[in-house]
């Protein structure tokens, strides 16, 4: 058990995981050890109701173990093992920010599991998800509802290997960033997953919505990342966008709030500009 503690300490330490969590976890997992053994259900398989917050967290420590070996055995640098745990850092953070207290809740253990199932890797500026091309996926039902048309869904097969990228709060756009970002994920699927027979990324982000041209300059960051992309569905529900910009898609809450940015400014005068889009790259034209 020491054993383990040590390597999970180790981990979240190389990873910049908060001082005051790592203090946290000295005093939990001692304890814990006999709870994941009585019961015998990862916490990526268990019920939700079956753990507590805290539970959950801390189970996730323990899985760490199993994610740094998978990387090891795919012959993957520390450094991007540590860097593609910045996901489960910042809900870590996040839930302690709304709660005072360290844990992580249902949805936040739903999306963490692709990072553990060896599925996301953060690389430079982005984040990128080994992905099948599935409609559900891109199109969804109700308000974010999109259409793919029979072209694209001739192009790409359901299942067809692609890769998805992710685009977290704060991600640095500027022009060179990104082509580091792109450069370094076709480097590192060639040489780490030969086998992940893929040509093409895809995103679907507010980002790549075409009405933000109404709203920036053709030299502004997103509308630059915008243009790598062949767009090849839409749909024009603004509420995605406003939650990225504001923090909120209550108009009311939203015209209290200071604005410190051209498209924070603008965005929620102009809701015909926003929307979500999905769009594709080849790996060649990278």
């Amino acid at each position: 058990m020491k054993v383990k503690q040590k390597i999970i300490l180790d981990i979240v330490e190389s990873a910049h995981f908060s001082k005051a969590f790592v203090e946290w976890l000295k005093t939990e997992l001692p304890t814990y050890q006999s709870k994941l053994n009585n019961r015998g259900v990862g916490v990526f398989n268990a019920p939700p109701t079956l753990l507590s917050d805290q539970e959950k967290v801390v189970e996730v420590m323990f899985a760490l173990i199993h994610l740094q070996a998978f990387y090891k055995g795919r012959g993957i640098d520390d450094s991007i093992f540590y860097d593609s745990l910045y996901d489960l850092n910042y809900r870590i953070n996040r839930y302690f920010k709304n709660n005072q207290a360290y844990g992580l809740t249902a949805k936040d253990i739903h999306w963490l599991r692709f990072i553990f199932d060896g599925e996301i890797f953060d690389l430079g500026a982005l984040r990128f998800q080994m992905f099948h091309f599935s409609y559900a996926e891109i199109e969804r039902q109700g308000f974010e509802r999109m259409e793919l048309s029979e072209h694209y869904k001739t192009m790409f097969k359901e299942g067809t290997p692609i890769v998805n990228i992710h685009i977290a709060s704060n991600t640095n756009l500027k022009e060179d960033s990104v082509n580091h970002a792109l450069s370094l994920a076709n480097r590192f699927f060639k040489s780490y997953f030969p086998e992940f027979n893929y040509e093409y990324y895809v995103c679907r982000s507010w980002l790549l919505y075409p009405g933000l041209k109404q709203l920036l300059p053709e030299t502004s960051n997103i509308i630059r990342f915008q243009n790598r992309f062949k767009i090849i569905a839409s749909h024009d529900f603004p509420n995605q966008a406003l939650n990225r910009i504001y923090g909120s898609d209550d108009l009311s809450v939203i015209a209290t709030l200071e604005k410190t940015s051209t498209l924070a400014n603008e965005a929620y005068r102009h809701l015909d500009a926003l929307g979500v889009s999905a769009g594709i790259i080849h790996k060649n034209e990278i």
